[in-house]
């Protein structure tokens, strides 16, 4: 009986090609159980949000040291990688890195979903230095953020607090938007309607006036929303301008100047 090794490695690149297919960066599973590993060979075990998850083909790379070899390149490049909100601290990202990847195969990874609470979030332009994570070998096609409320939330001033995270989140974002390199997109995500749409358009505006005043036109920020989702091609210049727009543009149309 033939197996996968004995294959000619043209027809093993192939099948692996049709494995990994890239996931979605453009969301993240939530309800997970929480575990305890902390190293990039543990994504792909189910997480809490301060934990690692992500790629359904993990147990491909387990299998033996060639297959493990011939597969990471695509497991790195193709799969959007879950991390807590913990891991925007580049002392803990590095940790994690540090484990298993010399710093050549951390420019291979491609889409990262940091999942976290705002105040955890707060790492991204306190200690990132413009750079994803702080670290110089990442170059992701792609960095969602999805932010969560406080760990600990009363609702019954639930509306103070959420107005409050609003600003804290909308502050960070725009500090980090103005001097990120190494990043293509960043899409932020409302999942599960952490947020009502008030407070959520309260933070897409305010980031946008933030960078209106830093900016505007001279930002090289390009946006544009959805339902409960907005991205930033964080070097839109040469974007389609029917689908983004710059923030001079974006702060009329939300204000609604323009319709």
């Amino acid at each position: 009986m033939t197996s996968l090794l004995t294959l000619p490695a043209e027809l093993r690149n192939q099948i692996y090609d049709h494995l990994f297919i890239e996931t979605s960066p453009y969301t993240c599973p939530t309800d997970a159980a929480s575990d305890s590993s902390h190293s990039l060979n543990d994504f792909g075990k189910s997480s809490n949000l301060d934990e690692t998850t992500s790629t359904p083909c993990q147990s491909l790379l387990l299998t033996c040291r060639q297959m493990h070899e011939e597969t990471q390149l695509l497991h790195l490049q193709r799969t959007s990688f879950v991390l807590g909100g913990n891991y925007a601290d580049p002392e803990a990202f590095a940790r994690l890195c540090n484990v298993n990847l010399p710093p050549p195969r951390i420019s291979d990874i491609k889409h990262i979903t940091l999942v976290g609470r705002i105040n955890r979030l707060r790492a991204l332009n306190e200690a990132w230095n413009g750079l994803p994570f702080g670290n110089s070998h990442l170059r992701l096609t792609t960095l969602v953020i999805v932010p969560r409320r406080p760990a600990r939330y009363d609702l019954h001033y639930a509306e103070i607090a959420d107005l409050d995270s609003a600003h804290t989140l909308s502050y960070t974002l725009s500090e980090t938007l103005k001097n990120l390199h190494n990043v293509k997109r960043v899409i932020v995500r409302n999942e599960d309607d952490c947020f009502n749409d008030i407070v959520w358009r309260v933070i897409y505006r305010s980031m946008i006036s933030r960078l209106l005043r830093w900016g505007g036109k001279l930002c090289s920020c390009r946006f544009r929303e959805g339902n409960g989702w907005f991205e930033i091609l964080v070097d839109g210049r040469d974007a389609d301008p029917q689908v983004y727009s710059d923030a001079d543009k974006e702060f009329r149309r939300v204000v609604g100047e323009v319709h």
